[in-house]
């Protein structure tokens, strides 16, 4: 029986990808209509075809970031002075929660625009008191790993696609669930300027980052307030509705809790 990890999350992100960002798209608009108040930055580079939306509260920092056929919604820790070297939002089990109602309430705008392809990230991560423990986690959580984690090894990742399909309503859809497993020691120099002493802090992790995604072939659009498609077998479109890609966005962070409980499972 695995022992249960309290994973802390770094960052959360949702992307939809898209085959191109229409042009009459207003996203401080949408911001507006999602968020209910002005961004505390808006940053624009029109050759890459790049805008990017911030916003700041006591415990997150928002960003809503488009650029080309991609828009990206993620929350980030606050950073603080005096500097560290791990920056966290706090536990992923209630975080998820946070994150995929925020998600829900992007959806639910107007004129979001369609998409083919939709995913979910999480990078997480658990303290360990030194770095032969930070390795032992990542054994007991991917058992087909086998590596004596107490010989000469200074870095260790291992990284795994299982796809599984999705049944939603009668329809399968095929989901990406990459993760990468790894073990760090995290350095973070201080270096001081008077009668206080410069020191090195040392952080021994385990980390593990997640992409829960739809795959690229089943060639799905998901829009708030049309159908949305995926190319069925014998080339059969079917159509879903606002309901059903909630529940697809629900599915992708149920199975990165699941990945992050049970570990490296098919």
């Amino acid at each position: 029986m695995k022992m249960a990890i309290q994973w802390r999350v770094q960052g959360l992100r949702f992307t939809a990808f898209l085959n191109q960002i229409p042009l009459e798209l207003d996203f401080k608009q949408l911001w507006l209509e999602a968020i209910g108040s002005e961004p505390d930055e808006v940053n624009s580079q029109p050759k890459r075809q790049l805008q990017v939306f911030v916003q700041k509260t006591e415990e997150y920092r928002a960003v809503l970031q488009v650029e080309r056929e991609r828009i990206d919604l993620v929350l980030q820790p606050l950073e603080s002075f005096p500097p560290k070297a791990v920056y966290e939002l706090g536990p992923f089990q209630s975080l998820s929660e946070t994150f995929k109602e925020y998600i829900h309430q992007w959806l639910s705008v107007d004129d979001w625009p369609t998409a083919n392809r939709v995913a979910f990230g999480a990078t997480l991560s658990v303290e360990a008191p030194s770095i032969i423990a930070a390795r032992q986690i990542l054994l007991d959580m991917v058992p087909s790993l086998k590596i004596d984690i107490e010989s000469n090894v200074e870095e260790l990742l291992f990284q795994i696609n299982r796809p599984r399909l999705l049944t939603i309503e009668g329809q399968q859809i095929k989901i990406n669930r990459l993760a990468k497993w790894s073990a760090a020691q995290l350095i973070q120099t201080v270096i001081s300027i008077g009668p206080v002493a410069s020191y090195v802090d040392r952080t021994n992790m385990a980390l593990l980052e997640l992409d829960i995604n739809s795959a690229l072939e089943t060639n799905m659009l998901i829009g708030p307030n049309i159908p949305a498609f995926f190319q069925g077998p014998h080339d059969t479109i079917v159509e879903y509705d606002a309901l059903f890609q909630t529940k697809l966005f629900d599915h992708l962070i149920e199975m990165a809790t699941e990945i992050s409980k049970r570990g490296d499972i098919a």
